[in-house]
C-alpha cells in the first residue's frame, strides 16, 4: 500500500489522524475521521450508493452539525478538492456559556458520516450497519440493522445482487469489546474475522471504495488493530507493512 501520511504509532483520539495507506480502491488509517475524504476519491458525486457500515460504535455524532456545515460553508470549502491535511485542519467556532470563542476540529472518528450525508443528500441510498450498538441513532439516516452472523454468510451475495456500487466502511474495533474501562479482548475469532474478509473479497467488484480504520485505542493497542487489519488485507491480497 502507498502510504499517504505517517505521524507514528501515536495516540489517534476524537481528532488525530496519524496513519493513511491506500491502494485501489482499499484505504486504511488509524482514525475514521478520513473515511469521507477518501470516499470522495473513488465516487461520483452525482451517482448513488448503498452503504455498509461495519463498527463498534454507529458513528452518527450529529451534536454540533448545523455549526459544522455552517462553518463548511461560510469557509466555501469543497470536499472534492480538500488535501487530507486541509480536512484535519478544518476547524469550527463553538461559544461556551461566558461566550468565550473556542475553535474545535471539524472532522472527528464520530461525525463524519452526519456531515457527508448533510452535505450530499441522498447519495447514500440504502444504509447498512452491524454495531455493537454504540452511540445514538438519528432522525436524520435510515439505517437498517444486521448482526455479525449474517455478514459472514451474506455480505457478498447482498452487495452483488445489487445494481447500485457500495460503500464499504470498516472499522477493526468491530472485532473487539472491552471490560473494566480499559481492558481489551478480541471478540471474534480470526477465522470468524477472515470469513468476513473473504465476503468482502468476493464483493469487490461492486464496491466502489472500502475504508478500513485501525481505531488503536479501541481495540487495546495499535499491535491488536494491526492484527486483525493485516488478517483482513491478506485476504483481499494487499501488503501492508509499517
Amino acid at each position: 500500500m502507498e502510504t499517504i501520511l505517517f505521524n507514528g504509532k501515536k495516540s489517534s483520539d476524537e481528532f488525530e489522524l496519524n496513519l493513511l495507506c491506500n491502494e485501489g480502491k482499499i484505504y486504511l488509517m488509524d482514525n475514521h475521521l478520513a473515511a469521507s475524504w477518501c470516499w470522495l476519491k473513488k465516487i461520483d458525486i452525482k451517482q448513488q450508493y448503498n452503504f455498509l457500515h461495519i463498527d463498534r460504535h454507529y458513528d452518527l455524532l450529529d451534536s454540533q452539525l448545523d455549526s459544522w456545515i455552517e462553518a463548511l460553508q461560510t469557509q466555501n470549502i469543497n470536499m472534492v478538492h480538500l488535501t487530507i491535511e486541509e480536512l484535519v485542519g478544518l476547524r469550527y467556532e463553538q461559544k461556551d456559556m461566558v461566550k468565550k470563542k473556542d475553535f474545535f476540529p471539524i472532522f472527528r472518528w464520530d461525525s463524519y458520516i452526519t456531515i457527508f450525508d448533510r452535505l450530499y443528500p441522498g447519495l447514500l441510498a440504502l444504509n447498512i450497519f452491524a454495531t455493537q450498538k454504540n452511540g445514538d441513532l438519528i432522525d436524520e439516516m435510515e439505517i437498517s440493522e444486521i448482526d455479525a452472523w449474517y455478514l459472514q454468510d451474506n455480505l457478498s451475495y447482498r452487495v452483488n445482487k445489487t445494481d447500485r456500487k457500495w460503500i464499504i466502511n470498516l472499522d477493526i474495533d468491530y472485532f473487539f469489546t472491552s471490560y473494566d474501562d480499559n481492558q481489551y479482548i478480541q471478540l471474534y475469532t480470526d477465522e470468524f474475522i477472515i470469513r468476513i474478509a473473504q465476503e468482502i473479497r468476493k464483493s469487490m467488484e461492486n464496491v466502489a471504495v472500502l475504508t478500513i480504520a485501525l481505531s488503536p485505542e479501541m481495540c487495546g493497542s495499535w499491535e491488536n488493530s494491526e492484527k486483525v487489519a493485516k488478517l483482513i488485507l491478506q485476504e483481499l491480497d494487499i501488503n501492508w507493512q509499517i
